[in-house]
């Protein structure tokens, strides 16, 4: 629960990154657990109560479902059970008064959206999440099956697609040739451009985008990288340029 005061603090950092044109998306965790509770509905009442004047704001009802707590997650029931889950967040926010636009995260694995049939939810202002990562999303094929074919009729938002060059088992997906890892970062913004699908990529720390926090020096993968090896070695900013 959200402690006293935070809602206050919160804001003020909303406010400062609102300042500097940029959107805020707010997230809800709760950790080892496959779908939000009723703890995570009530921090949405509250959250959205508070932001709901704040028209650049949205929100993520929950980051990270949890494939392996349910039983067979892309079946039918599985899906049925993410519906549930996230619904009742949905409720939560709107209740609040919130009118936003609404965040859902598709189960934290390779397969995404994979099996999920229309309609996922019922509310019209909801985009979909997808976080792809490279060792399971290579191809045109693959991006249709996880999320494409969902994007033709709903709003998709892919996040958190940075190459993740210090976590080993992530890492080992990337190409070790640079131009043939740069060409797999590129398919992912050229599907993203022509199937009309959101993007955000990275964090705001060194290394990631760029180099040093104090120069505007793009990262790039020409160089090489050394897979699990901590601190800066490569980065996406020059292809995200």
């Amino acid at each position: 629960s959200a402690r006293v005061g935070y809602f206050s603090e919160l804001a003020k950092v909303v406010r400062r990154a609102n300042q500097v044109e940029l959107l805020v998306i707010l997230a809800a965790r709760q950790p080892d657990t496959g779908l939000p509770s009723a703890k995570t509905a009530e921090f949405w009442s509250r959250c959205a109560a508070y932001f709901k004047d704040y028209p650049n704001v949205m929100f993520d009802v929950f980051s990270d479902p949890l494939p392996e707590k349910v039983d067979d997650a892309h079946s039918a029931s599985g899906w049925n059970l993410w519906r549930h889950g996230m619904k009742d967040m949905v409720h939560a926010i709107r209740a609040a008064g919130a009118a936003q636009p609404i965040v859902a995260m598709s189960w934290k694995d390779d397969r995404m959206f994979e099996g999920a049939g229309a309609p996922l939810l019922d509310d019209p202002n909801v985009i979909y999440e997808v976080s792809p990562r490279y060792a399971g999303t290579r191809t045109d094929a693959d991006r249709d099956a996880h999320f494409g074919l969902l994007g033709r009729s709903v709003p998709v938002l892919a996040n958190d697609w940075d190459v993740k060059l210090d976590d080993p088992a992530e890492c080992t997906a990337i190409p070790s040739d640079p131009s043939a890892a740069t060409a797999l970062v590129q398919a992912n913004l050229d599907y993203f451009d022509e199937h009309g699908i959101s993007w955000t990529v990275s964090s705001f720390e060194a290394g990631k985008l760029v180099g040093e926090m104090s120069f505007d020096d793009a990262t790039t993968l020409d160089d090489g990288w050394a897979c699990g090896r901590p601190g800066p070695q490569g980065g996406l900013g020059r292809i995200i340029q």
